[in-house]
């Protein structure tokens, strides 16, 4: 009898094997933190192209926190189920601060969030490592949590803690962790936004939008008459100068994911979202590239209408 040839099975990778594989994969990466990366399931928002930028994270980070701090910015590693579509993960010198951006209703879970966050950060880059073992104590960087809330209703709280969701609460908690809430609408005028022109004038930008809507403009002219006022007044503009229809479809994307989450069922699958907004930014890069309308409509199976309607808003900015 013939012998069958059997392909021999590869091992499974332990999960420090893993862990090394991506700290590995984290830094090749290379040193410039804020180069743009390729290969994410989901593509930026403006809130996270606008602060790709350090420097503009620096200044970010000094408003919030309420700091003078200068050092060395780097992202850090992302995981496509914890940092999302609006957060902010990086370190500056010995801090690891993690920001979220809150536009939609009050989210009290944000602080395990940072925890499971914070130990994925922890297990890449310490775990699997001998000096976890030794009678030497380990140095870690110290984390920083921020919520920039951007919701339309008020405010909550300033402060959320993770000991809030505890089921049994007698003493002092024996692990906590602690985000601070600053409210970055704009008009309610929150001392960070003195402090950070780029975060007033993505604030002030937001805030446009919304008033456009509810005048009763159609979402994609609301966009468009938004980013034109932030550039008549110079608010971010800079960025703006070089991206204003890179933005507005940004802002179109955002807004039909806003609108998808909630007309979905909840058991809607987070990647199944990821790959509409995927699809509405590649439209928005084949316009800009003046790729013909019907080549677009097929390419990406949409109605010619649709195409026409996000056409039409990109008519709307300055050239």
């Amino acid at each position: 009898m013939k012998k069958q040839n059997r392909k021999k099975r590869t091992p499974a990778r332990s999960s420090a094997q893993r862990n090394a594989v991506a700290a590995r994969d984290t830094r090749r990466q290379g040193e410039d933190a804020f180069a743009p990366r390729t290969g994410t399931r989901y593509k930026d928002t403006v809130f996270r192209d606008l602060f790709k930028d350090a420097n503009r994270v620096l200044e970010l980070y000094n408003a919030v926190a309420d700091a003078g701090v200068s050092g060395t910015v780097r992202a850090l590693p992302e995981n496509a189920f914890l940092v999302r579509q609006n957060d902010l993960a990086f370190s500056i010198d010995d801090r690891l601060v993690v920001m979220v951006e809150h536009q939609s209703t009050w989210n009290p879970n944000m602080p395990l969030r940072f925890l499971l966050y914070f130990a994925l950060v922890l297990e890449l880059h310490i775990l699997g490592s001998d000096k976890l073992y030794s009678a030497a104590l380990v140095r870690i960087p110290t984390p920083e949590f921020y919520v920039l809330y951007n919701g339309a209703g008020a405010l909550p709280q300033r402060e959320i803690r993770l000991s809030d969701a505890y089921m049994h609460k007698d003493g002092e908690p024996m692990l906590e962790v602690t985000a601070k809430v600053i409210d970055i609408n704009w008009s309610r005028k929150d001392p960070a936004l003195g402090k950070s022109p780029s975060l007033e004038g993505y604030a002030y930008l937001i805030h446009e939008v919304r008033g456009n809507l509810k005048q009763g403009l159609g979402r994609d002219r609301a966009i468009g008459e938004a980013v034109k006022a932030c550039m008549a007044k110079g608010k971010i503009g800079a960025y703006l100068k070089d991206k204003h229809k890179e933005v507005a479809g940004m802002l179109l994307t955002e807004y039909d994911y806003e609108t998808d989450i909630r007309v979905k069922s909840q058991d809607a699958h987070e990647e199944g979202k990821a790959e509409g907004v995927d699809i509405s930014t590649e439209i928005v890069r084949a316009l800009i590239e003046k790729t013909p309308i019907e080549e677009i409509a097929a390419r990406f199976k949409v109605s010619i209408e649709k195409v026409k309607q996000m056409q039409d808003a990109l008519a709307m900015l300055p050239s």
